[in-house]
């Protein structure tokens, strides 16, 4: 009995709509795709439904195989175009992309699952041509569909006999069935396996086919848990792991199986941890600190309950905190103050106390500040002591021009005089005496000249310069005041 186009698409679209329902599909993308399945429906009516399937087949998968198309994950990671809000956390983005790829595999098996019974109902119905179409485009989307891969051989094989298709199919199985006994026979359980596997999804109303499969499948865990028996007697480990593991996909009832492989397991992580740890030791032996710590922490992971091995660790990140610790110490002695920060840090990743260190970090930020504010008091200072200089040298020039101003201006007072005088008669000319200074005078400026060498003493060389010069002005010719204002000139000039 044929089948209509609408019984091929109507599982189809259910799938869609559930992929529609799990993820968000941008707007302009399901409404392409819903114009086109309604296209499909509306205009293949008059095509075979094999036509139709396969044009449905490629409109859900345009690429054929599996094959990721080169944009994809940068499609995925665009979330403003499908509407699921802006993201900047990387693993906020590798969640969303797991959660896509994850349904677009869930979303592909329940399609591949729908078109197979459609397939399988084709090849009972004795369309065997159709039948080996659709597996095969089931195979060209996954490769991996087992159960599309015996459809297709059982249709090609099949092929051109449909004219009693009941009786060709109970030949088929049957003798699948007998190719199975004979390769039980030969002891080779795995053919004989796979061949009365075929025919019970073939025929799964077959119950000899069940009891057969089932028997091998116990005789195989069993053989298997014998290999891997031997294995283990050996050491060797991931052998019989291998073995135990085949045999529990037979038979998961096996008794004890499941309490032999996690014995194994126990065993092979110690193994692995051991072999790791002395891996590390001998790094640690050539003085590769950081290669034995990474070797150990691994050893450590792996079996957590491997003491040694984070005895080990501790020691070693112990020393490598000490050592961390004293040449921090020795850079803050050298005033190296940053140097000596980022040793402090790098004891307290080796697991240096964070208290203490925090407290030795905190005292070289204080050096640090003091230092720039001495710095820039420095600088504020010399820039000081330049503007004094400069001032001085200006009094001085000053100083030095006073006697030509005054002559000048002297001379020009004069030059009236002197022609009143021409007239009047020859005056003898009178020189003028500097006055010499009065003992009150020489007293107080002595006053001046000792607190000034009291503030020389106590290095305050502009008090000291002040107090002289005053000194000075009270009586120009004192030794002393003078000596005084050389060594402190000298004295502010060197500092």
């Amino acid at each position: 009995m044929g089948i209509s186009v609408e019984q091929k698409v109507i599982p189809i679209c259910r799938v869609v709509e559930k992929m529609q329902s799990r993820v968000v599909v941008p707007h302009s993308i399901t409404r392409s795709l819903d114009h086109s399945i309604t296209f499909s429906l509306s205009t293949t009516r008059s095509l075979d439904h094999l036509t139709t399937l396969f044009l449905l087949l490629l409109l859900l998968f345009p690429s054929g195989a599996q094959a990721k198309s080169p944009d994809e994950e940068l499609l995925f990671l665009k979330f403003k175009d499908v509407n699921v809000g802006a993201s900047s956390a990387e693993a906020e983005q590798k969640q969303f992309l797991t959660t896509i790829n994850f349904e677009k595999r869930r979303v592909t098996r329940a399609m591949l699952e729908s078109i197979y019974e459609n397939a399988y109902e084709l090849y009972r119905g004795g369309d065997y041509d159709g039948a080996n179409q659709l597996a095969a485009t089931m195979l060209s989307i996954d490769s991996s569909f087992e159960d599309a891969g015996i459809l297709k051989k059982a249709t090609s094989q099949l092929s051109g006999l449909a004219e009693r298709p009941t009786l060709s199919q109970r030949k088929y199985v049957e003798d699948r069935f007998a190719e199975g006994m004979s390769l039980y026979r030969q002891d080779r359980l795995v053919e004989a396996a796979r061949s009365w596997d075929e025919m019970a999804k073939l025929a799964p109303y077959n119950l000899k086919a069940k009891y057969w499969l089932k028997r091998v499948e116990k005789e195989l865990a069993r053989y298997h848990v014998g290999r891997g028996e031997a294995a283990y007697e050996k050491g060797q480990l991931q052998e019989a792991l291998d073995q135990w593991y085949s045999a529990l996909t037979r038979d998961n009832k096996y008794p004890g199986l499941q309490r032999r492989i996690a014995r194994a397991e126990d065993e092979l992580q110690q193994q692995k941890s051991t072999r790791q740890m002395r891996i590390a030791l001998a790094d640690y032996k050539k003085g590769d600190w950081q290669k034995a710590m990474e070797g150990l922490r691994a050893a450590w992971e792996i079996d957590p309950a491997n003491l040694r091995a984070k005895t080990y660790l501790g020691r070693i990140q112990d020393r490598q905190a000490r050592k961390h610790l004293n040449e921090g110490n020795r850079f803050y002695n050298q005033r190296q103050y940053k140097s000596a920060i980022a040793s402090w840090q790098e004891a307290e990743k080796m697991g240096y106390d964070p208290k203490a260190a925090a407290g030795l970090i905190s005292r070289a930020n204080r050096k640090i500040k003091q230092a720039a504010a001495k710095k820039e008091a420095e600088a504020k200072k010399e820039k000081e002591k330049q503007q004094d200089l400069e001032k001085e040298k200006q009094e001085k020039k000053a100083e030095a021009e006073k006697p030509a101003k005054a002559e000048k201006a002297g001379a020009v007072k004069e030059a009236p005089v002197i022609q009143a005088s021409e007239m009047a008669g020859p005056k003898k000319e009178e020189a003028k005496v500097p006055q010499a200074p009065t003992e009150e005078q020489k007293r107080m400026a002595q006053e001046y000249y000792l607190k000034g060498l009291k503030f020389y003493h106590s290095q305050n060389f502009e008090a000291a310069r002040s107090e002289w010069l005053k000194a000075r002005s009270l009586d120009p010719a004192n030794p002393d005041v003078e000596a005084g204002l050389r060594r402190v000139r000298q004295s502010m000039l060197g500092q």
